[in-house]
């Protein structure tokens, strides 16, 4: 079964169910008579996903791991990655006074 990602407007029958699972920030849909993933933010609306915000490699916050995923997948950035759980805190250049 081939597996492909793509962020497409082109034409899908969403009346066939797909019977492979794209991952996180993806979706699978018929088009021209193709199993293909797409990049979707609309897939991370699941009521089982963690919503918890996390902050991304880029120092973006995201509402949710998926959401990064989607985002990665949209903009072609396979190395992005989760720094940490929680919002991305503003970079500080304090100066310490002696």
């Amino acid at each position: 079964m081939k597996r492909h990602s793509y962020f497409i407007s082109g034409e899908f029958d969403p009346s066939k169910r797909c019977d492979i699972d794209c991952g996180l920030g993806q979706e699978c849909q018929w088009i021209d008579g193709e199993e293909m993933c797409i990049c979707s933010e609309s897939s991370c609306q699941e009521d089982n996903l963690r919503n918890e915000p996390v902050c991304a490699s880029n120092n973006m916050t995201f509402a949710s791991k998926c959401a990064m995923e989607a985002w990665k997948c949209l903009n072609s950035r396979s190395g992005l990655y989760i720094k940490y759980h929680g919002q991305c805190q503003s970079l500080c250049y304090c100066f310490i006074l002696y």
